[in-house]
C-alpha cells in the first residue's frame, strides 16, 4: 500500500442459510449489485478446498473466476481464513480485491470437524457446523468519511508442547492490554475444550491488568458454528458500536489459532496489518485426495476421517507457531487444471 493509504471495507454481507443452492443464489444476487470490478479475486473456505467437492460450489467458483477474468486464489487458515485474506490482498500490487466466503455443504464441513475431533460425532458433543455464505469487497486508499477500515489484522499461533498455552497468553494479553483503553473486544466463545480452557486462563490473566477490558458476546455461545464468517456475522450485529469505539473481534481457529481484526470508523490511522507467510499447494492434488475420502466414507468412517485429518493443512503440527500464516491453493484456469476431468 501506499504510505498514505489505509485497508478498507468498504462492503460485507454475510447470511446464514438452508443449503447451497439457497447461499449460492443469494450470493450470485449481490455480487450483481458490485458496481466496481475486483482486481482480484480471493475466495476463503476453512475446510480449505474440501468444499469444491460439491459441484455447484466449483461451478460457482468457476463462474465467478470467468466472469471476473482476474487473478484468484483459494485461501485458508482454518476459521481465521478471512484473516489470512486480508493478508494476502495486503501482500499483492491489487487495489481492491473481492473475498468470498464458502462456508457451505454442511456435511462436507462437518466430515473435517469430526476428523478432528471436535465435531458431532459420537462422544464428540462438539461443534455444529451452520452453511452460511458472504463477502467482502476490500480497498487500499484513504478512508472516507463513514468508512470502515481495517486497522490491525493478526492471527496468533500457538506453539506445541505444554509451554503452547503459556506463549500464546503472553501474546494475547499484551495485545489487549495495548488495545483495551480504546476500543470493545469481542469474545472468541466457542464450544470446544481448547477454547474453555483458554478463556478461563485469559480471564484470570486479564483480573490481573489494571483496566478492565469490555467484552461483547460471540455468536458461539452455544453448538452452532459458523466458520470463517464469524466476525463478519458478528460486525453485522455490533455494527453500531462502531460510532462509539472501534471494535476488536476475536476468533478461534483450528491448529491453534486465534485472529484478531481491529475495525474502526472516522479514522486516520494508518492499517497495520503485519507481514504474512504461506505455503502453497496444488489443487488438483488436493482435490483428488478430498474425492479418495469420499469414496471411502461408505465402508469406513474411520479411514474416511484419516484421510481428510492428514489432507487438511491447518492443524499440521509443522506450522504451530508461526503468527500470520496462511495455505494457498492458486485457482486461475480451474477447469483446465483437470479438477472436472
Amino acid at each position: 500500500m501506499q504510505s498514505n493509504d489505509q485497508m478498507i471495507l468498504s462492503q460485507c454481507w454475510a447470511e446464514k442459510v438452508d443449503s447451497v443452492n439457497h447461499g449460492l443464489a443469494l450470493l450470485r444476487s449481490k455480487l450483481s449489485e458490485l458496481t466496481e470490478k475486483p482486481n482480484q479475486v480471493i475466495f476463503v473456505s476453512a475446510g480449505e478446498i474440501k468444499p469444491l467437492l460439491n459441484p455447484d460450489i466449483l461451478t460457482f467458483c468457476e463462474d465467478i473466476s470467468h466472469n471476473f477474468a482476474c487473478k484468484a486464489d483459494f485461501i485458508s487458515a482454518a476459521c481465521t481464513s478471512l484473516h489470512a485474506s486480508i493478508f494476502h490482498f495486503n501482500n499483492s500490487k491489487s487495489h481492491n480485491c473481492l473475498v468470498i466466503l464458502l462456508e457451505l455443504d454442511q456435511a462436507l464441513q462437518q466430515g473435517c470437524l469430526n476428523a478432528l475431533g471436535v465435531g458431532d460425532s459420537e462422544d464428540q458433543g462438539g461443534l455444529i457446523v451452520n452453511d452460511c455464505i458472504g463477502f467482502c469487497f476490500l480497498e487500499k486508499r484513504v478512508a472516507l468519511n463513514q468508512d470502515i477500515v481495517i486497522e490491525q489484522c493478526q492471527i496468533f499461533s500457538q506453539p506445541s508442547g505444554i509451554p503452547g498455552m503459556p506463549k500464546l497468553l503472553n501474546q494475547l494479553i499484551a495485545h489487549i492490554e495495548n488495545d483495551q483503553s480504546q476500543g470493545l473486544f469481542v469474545s472468541f466463545d466457542i464450544n470446544s475444550v481448547w477454547g474453555k480452557k483458554l478463556k478461563s486462563a485469559l480471564k484470570s490473566r486479564l483480573k490481573k491488568l489494571a483496566k478492565p477490558t469490555y467484552w461483547l458476546s460471540s455468536i458461539e455461545t452455544d453448538q452452532r458454528h459458523y466458520l470463517s464468517l464469524k466476525p463478519i456475522l458478528e460486525l453485522n450485529n455490533y455494527r453500531s458500536q462502531l460510532s462509539k469505539k472501534p471494535l476488536n473481534l476475536l476468533t478461534l481457529g483450528g491448529g491453534g489459532r486465534v485472529g484478531s481484526l481491529k475495525l474502526s470508523i472516522n479514522t486516520h490511522n494508518k492499517s497495520q496489518i503485519d507481514d504474512a507467510s504461506f505455503n502453497e499447494f496444488c489443487l488438483t492434488t488436493d482435490h483428488a485426495i478430498y474425492q479418495q475420502s469420499l469414496q471411502v466414507k461408505p465402508y469406513s468412517i474411520e479411514a474416511y476421517h484419516a484421510i481428510v485429518k492428514a489432507t487438511l493443512k491447518y492443524p499440521q503440527h509443522q506450522y504451530r507457531g508461526i503468527n500470520n500464516h496462511y495455505f494457498r491453493w492458486p485457482l486461475n484456469l480451474i477447469i483446465q487444471a483437470g479438477v472436472k476431468s
